[in-house]
């Protein structure tokens, strides 16, 4: 998968082969029908572009929204619509620039449908007929469709986003202890209507948003009092202030003053994670293992594993590191993660393997040739598949 820069610099388009597949899925059996295998295949092709586009003008009303007030953004493509990470966290933003950047898709969407119906209107007034203009009202339909389904109250779609910005910001966990509820709740009602009517898509669709939310309520229980404390939020919030400042000294001291005196919960946990970050890029490796590890895997966060999981290869632990790569490999398809996995396997002698992963670690963005020259792979270099590997590296 390798990015598209759409605005280079400021916008790229990240594309999984799922998503293609998943299109090919929902476009097959749509009519209108023929029994000529060449209008067949032409149909399929119209139904894949129209899913295709009316999935990333969505996504781009949400990139326009983050570019406009002064974010990169990526888009990623994948096998159940679409997302669009901003460079940095939504939280940043004041509330009313994190409604519109929500807000911004399902408008983007509504106004393509828009375009599509005058489109059909305008070709009725030109007395055009036949397929095509049926594809044009079809493509209305999908993008007003798409637009009203996103904006139900059911995490990650828009309409729960909306929710948890809105009651977030308000009530703090509770709010968003409530939204989740919510999405689980309809959640449920959506799997069992799509079990009744044998739509296993759906079913499938609304199992995967319900497991979400439900793990997100768990998350959100981990919480204690002192999380809620504005005295104990502020000391961490004072502490990551210090850090943006360049006092990492005093930011470290802070953050373990203040790990001891919650001992548990979410403060407890980002003060864990932070050090952890923060040792590892001091190149103080054991610390920062001993920090992520005092940690469940659950209570980390993408980037935390990732560099766990580098620890581990670091450590000559393969085992750990293969199983924390297999893991978040399929949540997040990160170069860095199948990269880490290829020398967990290369450590492990695992050959076919490593060379998998190198290639996966490719077509998701690794571009450094000297990742190749750890010694994990030294076994490897005699090989020519691995040459080839290297050599698209730009590593000769």
């Amino acid at each position: 998968m390798r990015p598209i820069p759409l605005i280079p610099s400021r916008l790229v388009l990240m594309v999984q082969p799922a998503f293609w597949f998943t299109l090919v899925f929902l476009a097959y059996g749509k009519g209108p029908f023929s029994d000529s295998w060449v209008l067949r295949i032409a149909i399929l092709v119209v139904w894949v572009l129209i899913f295709a586009v009316s999935v990333l003008c969505h996504e781009l009303g949400h990139a326009c929204a983050v570019l406009a007030f002064g974010e990169r953004a990526t888009i990623r493509l994948h096998a159940f619509g679409g997302q669009t990470e901003p460079q940095h966290a939504m939280d940043r933003l004041p509330l009313w620039k994190q409604i519109l950047v929500v807000a911004a898709g399902p408008l983007a969407g509504l106004l393509l449908a828009a375009a599509a119906a005058g489109t059909f209107f305008g070709f009725v007034r030109l007395g055009v007929t036949g397929i095509w203009l049926r594809f044009v009202l079809d493509f209305a339909h999908i993008n007003v469709i798409w637009s009203v389904v996103n904006l139900l109250p059911i995490l990650p779609m828009d309409g729960g986003r909306l929710l948890a910005v809105v009651l977030g910001k308000h009530f703090g966990p509770r709010g968003l202890r409530f939204v989740h509820g919510i999405g689980a709740t309809l959640s449920g009602a959506g799997l069992c209507f799509s079990l009744v009517v044998h739509n296993q898509f759906n079913a499938i669709f609304f199992a995967l948003m319900g497991a979400g939310s439900l793990n997100a309520m768990k998350q959100i229980g981990r919480r204690t009092a002192q999380d809620e404390d504005p005295a104990t939020q502020k000391e961490f919030a004072g502490a990551q202030e210090r850090l943006r400042d360049g006092a990492t000294g005093e930011a470290v001291r802070r953050l373990i003053a203040l790990r001891k005196k919650t001992k548990r919960g979410r403060i407890f946990e980002a003060c864990s994670e932070t050090l952890g970050l923060v040792f590892l890029a001091t190149q103080r490796p054991a610390a920062a293992y001993a920090m992520l590890t005092s940690l469940e895997q659950e209570q980390l966060t993408h980037e935390s594993r990732v560099a766990l999981q580098g620890l581990c290869c670091r450590r000559g632990d393969y085992e750990k590191a293969l199983a924390i790569g297999r893991a978040i490999f399929p949540q997040r398809l990160d170069p860095l993660v199948a990269y880490f996995n290829a020398r967990a396997c290369a450590g492990l002698k695992k050959d076919d393997g490593a060379l998998q992963w190198l290639r996966s670690a490719i077509r998701q963005g690794l571009r450094d040739p000297k990742a190749l020259a750890e010694p994990e792979f030294d076994r490897l270099r005699g090989r020519e598949d691995f040459a080839e590997l290297k050599k698209s590296l730009g590593g000769g």
